[in-house]
Order: C-alpha cells, then sequence, then structure tokens
C-alpha cells in the first residue's frame, strides 16, 4: 500500500472532530485522486465558454454604434454565464459524494484515518466555496480570448472591445457602468430603484445558483448512482407537480391574475430576500452534512 497519500494518525492534543493537520492530509489525499477530474472538468468549462463567447461575437454587433457605455457582446455572455454557472453548479453538486456509489467505496471512506466532518469539509470547500471562484476566472478567462479575437480577426468595426469588469461579471450584467447613468433609457427612472433592482436580479441569479448546488448535492446522497441525471427529473416533476398544484389552486379560487405586482423592490425586502436564500441554503448543506455523518452508523444502501 503506498502510504504517502493517506493521512498520519492523529497528532497528539488533537480534536477528535477536526483537526486542521488531517484536514490538510485529507484534502491532499483527495485532491491526488481525483485531481485529474477537477482539472479535465474546469478545463471542459472553460472549452464551452470559450466557443459560446466567440460565437456570440459573430452577430455583427460590433459593425453599428452600440448607445450604451459597454460592449456589445457583454450581454449575451452575461445570460450564457447565468445559465452555464447554474449547470456547473449542479454538475459539481452531483459530484460531490460521487465517490460513496457502491459498498466497497463507502467502506473505504470510513476506513480512512479522519472524522465525518473533515471528510465533508474537503468536499463542500472544493465543491462550494472553490467551484463558485473557479467559474468566474473560467469567465474571465474566456472573455479575454473574445476580446484578443475581436481585436485581431474583426475588420471594420465601429465599437472597440472592451474586457468585462470584475463587478458586471459577477452580477450577471446588473450593475450600473460608468457613463450609463443619463443614458436616454434611464430619464424616468429613479436610480435609487434602478440600482435596487439591479441588486435584486443579480441576488436572484447568484440564489439560483447556490441552491441548485445545494440541490444537487443532496441528490449525490439520495442517488448515489447517475444522481445528476435523476436529481434533474425529479426536480423536474417536482416542479411540475407544483406548477399543476397552482393551477387547480388558480382553477377552483378563480386566481386569473397571477401573482399581484409587490412593487419596486426596498431594501428590506432585499435583506429579507437574501437571508431567506442563505438560511435556505445552510439548511440543505446541513442535512447533506447530517446525512453523510449518518454513513458511520448507518449502513444505507
Amino acid at each position: 500500500m503506498n502510504t504517502a497519500i493517506y493521512p498520519t494518525v492523529n497528532p497528539a492534543g488533537a480534536s477528535p472532530r477536526f483537526s486542521l493537520h488531517r484536514f490538510g492530509a485529507l484534502m491532499s489525499r483527495y485532491l491526488q485522486s481525483e485531481g485529474r477530474t477537477l482539472l479535465l472538468t474546469l478545463l471542459v468549462v472553460l472549452g464551452v465558454l470559450v466557443v459560446i463567447f466567440l460565437l456570440n461575437i459573430m452577430d455583427g454587433s460590433y459593425s453599428y454604434p452600440n448607445p450604451d457605455a459597454k460592449d456589445p457582446a457583454w450581454s449575451g455572455e452575461c445570460l450564457a454565464m447565468e445559465i452555464l454557472f447554474t449547470v456547473f453548479a449542479a454538475c459539481c453538486g452531483g459530484m460531490m459524494f460521487s465517490g460513496m456509489a457502491t459498498r466497497e467505496q463507502r467502506l473505504a471512506l470510513l476506513t480512512l484515518p479522519g472524522s465525518m466532518t473533515e471528510k465533508f469539509l474537503v468536499r463542500f470547500v472544493i465543491y462550494v466555496p472553490l467551484a463558485i471562484v473557479a467559474f468566474p476566472v473560467c469567465a474571465w478567462i474566456a472573455d479575454a480570448v473574445r476580446y484578443l479575437a475581436v481585436l485581431t480577426c474583426i475588420d471594420g468595426r465601429v465599437v472597440e472591445p472592451r474586457l468585462m469588469p470584475l463587478d458586471y461579471m459577477l452580477t450577471f450584467g446588473n450593475v450600473v457602468l460608468p457613463g450609463t447613468e443619463s443614458a436616454p433609457w434611464t430619464q424616468n427612472v429613479n436610480p435609487a430603484i434602478h440600482r435596487l433592482n439591479l441588486a435584486w436580479y443579480a441576488l436572484s441569479g447568484w440564489g439560483v445558483v447556490l441552491t441548485t448546488g445545494a440541490i444537487f448535492s443532496m441528490g449525490s446522497l439520495i442517488f448515489p448512482r447517475k444522481s445528476i441525471i435523476k436529481t434533474a427529473v425529479a426536480c423536474y416533476v417536482v416542479s411540475m407537480a407544483l406548477g399543476l398544484l397552482w393551477w387547480a389552486s388558480a382553477a377552483i379560487f378563480g386566481l386569473t391574475d397571477g401573482v399581484p405586482d409587490s412593487g419596486d423592490p426596498t431594501m428590506g425586502r432585499l435583506i429579507v430576500r437574501g437571508a431567506v436564500m442563505a438560511a435556505v441554503v445552510i439548511l440543505l448543506y446541513w442535512w447533506c452534512y447530517a446525512r453523510f455523518c449518518e454513513d458511520e452508523v448507518v449502513e444505507r444502501w
């Protein structure tokens, strides 16, 4: 047995629940065993983003004036990023507990030196915060490739290409850019309400990404095999059932006008929405942690 990739025994005075020494050893072992798969996943994501961003500049938008103070490719890129980020979060959630599909894999995990908390945190750190950082980095590289391609390959352009600002990228385009405060379409818009609307949409986008990752992480524990497909099907069935329930309720109670408009967002509503989204995501991951730790004493599959 190659003991170099296995954590050492507990250091003196280490807590039985968490030790930074054991956590580092477990992280190192996991990256050695799964690093190639993780790197390949990131390269695929980067390749897909580059292809989409390059296809996005082929509509001739650089050949006529752009009234806004932004690159004409940014809108399409932000839409692609929001969709692909959600898909990426689903894939990361599905991969989070993918090494527990068989009895042998679960026994190997249970007998590995270290607490279940440490083993969970290794997967959580890789597939949640590091994945959240990795996707914008891939998007920034893809945008830089698009920028260089426009500079070198498109002749007769009227609009000069620009690199997407980081705040514009991280809010999926929901930010007020310098030079657009006095644009014609904003003349009758309250600036404060406009900024709250943008923050509302940005928060919604991040809420979808984070919630999707948490739901598919749950799915990888509930469905040990082909979890991404099974979780996607389960989400579709649940959403259809909720849609039918809403349709039946509307038909029975005469709710023909849909959901009433609650008006422009306020800072209070924005904070409440963010707090609710954060609570949902935390509760979902807490459930994942509790179920993951149950494998120490329960043989579920």
